[in-house]
């Protein structure tokens, strides 16, 4: 049902997967949830998009297996649908500021998938949700935020046009 014709059919699927999206209710479902990562690259209606980053906030609140989150969140983050979406990005940085939340502000930043020359996917969703991460960060006001920034500054640095990522993190 993850490949139906319908995108509402779809969003029920992947909405029922996670209804019930605590550790000991994900346990049958575990095994379906890599293909839930599968199904973002491909995917290119914003209805089901936004369903599954609904949902990936779902899996990280519901203390799922770290490793099908990150992958999850890659493939939503590569999908260049999301250009046609206005209200997915906010999606996706609920689920973000999830992530950060339960990991003491700790972030990878490349799963921003930022690469050596101009062709990074979706390059402004990617800024969108560095300049609300960056934001997070500095909210904290903690060591671990302000690390965490640091080393966003120094990922964002390292990018061969670096100033129109600074510029992100900078707001």
């Amino acid at each position: 049902l993850l490949s139906h014709t319908r995108d509402d059919v779809r969003c029920w699927v992947i909405r029922m997967i996670t209804d019930h999206a605590t550790p000991e209710g994900m346990k049958q479902w575990i095994p379906v949830l890599p293909t839930l990562a599968t199904v973002a690259e491909i995917e290119t209606s914003p209805l089901v998009l936004s369903q599954l980053a609904s949902t990936l906030r779902r899996l990280v609140q519901s203390k799922t297996e770290k490793a099908v989150c990150i992958s999850l969140l890659q493939s939503l983050l590569n999908n260049k649908y999301w250009n046609d979406d206005n209200h997915g990005p906010l999606l996706l940085w609920w689920a973000i500021e999830e992530i950060l939340s339960q990991s003491n502000l700790q972030f990878d930043c490349s799963l921003f998938g930022v690469q050596k020359d101009s062709t990074t996917p979706n390059i402004e969703l990617k800024r969108f949700l560095l300049e609300r991460i960056s934001r997070r960060f500095m909210s904290a006001e903690t060591q671990a935020g302000y690390l965490s920034q640091a080393r966003l500054l120094e990922y964002c640095s390292s990018h061969p046009a670096p100033n129109s990522w600074l510029n992100s993190v900078l707001k």
